[in-house]
């Protein structure tokens, strides 16, 4: 009994040894448990998987993130025009006028009352009041070498039955200090008054000839850029061409309006 005991725990001892062995052996050649728990996963790389998840930087505090870039128009941009009729805003600061030619041809118009025969360069035989009107019109280019004056034409018509006369030619007027302005006119004139020496009443003014020349001086105050008041005296003669001269001239108040 105990000699069949010794040996049997050798042969079972050696076995053990033997079958560890080959299941080491089998262990090695085959596939490795933990190289299955500790691999990483395929998709582990890519963002969003519970094993790496996806960070984003944040951006420094103090700076705005840059804006994205905004695709670039192709061809020129078309001005816009400003729709027919209208006027584009003058510069800030800088002084503009009405527009001119608001009347067409026309310039300005005056209106007044005249004192008749008033002197002071010819002898006073006639009296009453004259009503006047001046029609002025634009300045055309071929008289801007003159001074670009204004064509004018007008009447003075005598309230009393005493000379009335017509007349036109051009007259020049300047800007002075503030709102003064002056002006000085010259043309000819056609009268209905006595022209031949002695054939006149003692009341009446012998000119002389027909027609006469016209010279006219004014001042006065422009309102804004259509109103206006002025003075005027203006002057009928002959310049000592015929027999006789003895003149005309008549003072008085006008208003005036600027298309």
């Amino acid at each position: 009994m105990r000699s069949f005991t010794i040996p049997g725990v050798v042969l079972l001892a050696v076995t053990a040894v033997l079958s560890g062995t080959a299941h080491g052996g089998s262990a090695g050649s085959g596939y490795d448990m933990n190289r299955m728990l500790f691999e990483p996963h395929p998709l582990a790389n890519q963002y969003g998987t519970r094993w790496r998840p996806a960070t984003v930087q944040p951006a420094p505090v103090g700076q705005v993130p840059a804006p994205a870039p905004q695709p670039k128009a192709r061809g020129r941009a078309t001005p816009v025009k400003a729709p027919a009729g209208t006027r584009a805003p003058a510069p800030a600061g800088r002084r503009t006028r009405a527009p001119a030619g608001g009347g067409g041809i026309f310039s300005e118009i005056k209106l007044g009352a005249l004192a008749h025969d008033m002197g002071p360069f010819s002898s006073q035989k006639e009296d009453g009041v004259d009503g006047h009107v001046e029609l002025r019109f634009q300045s055309p280019d071929i008289l801007k070498y003159i001074g670009s004056p204004y064509p004018h034409i007008g009447a003075d018509l005598s309230g009393s039955g005493d000379t009335n006369s017509v007349w036109l030619g051009v007259v020049w007027e300047w800007e002075l200090w503030k709102k003064f302005f002056a002006g000085w006119s010259m043309g000819g004139a056609l009268h209905d008054g006595v022209t031949n020496q002695g054939e006149g009443q003692p009341d009446e003014k012998e000119l002389g000839c027909n027609p006469l020349f016209r010279l006219g001086i004014n001042v006065g105050w422009r309102f804004d850029e259509h109103h206006s008041i002025d003075v005027l005296m203006d002057h009928i003669s002959n310049a000592k061409l015929c027999d006789t001269n003895e003149g005309l001239e008549n003072v008085g108040v006008r208003y005036g309006y600027r298309f």
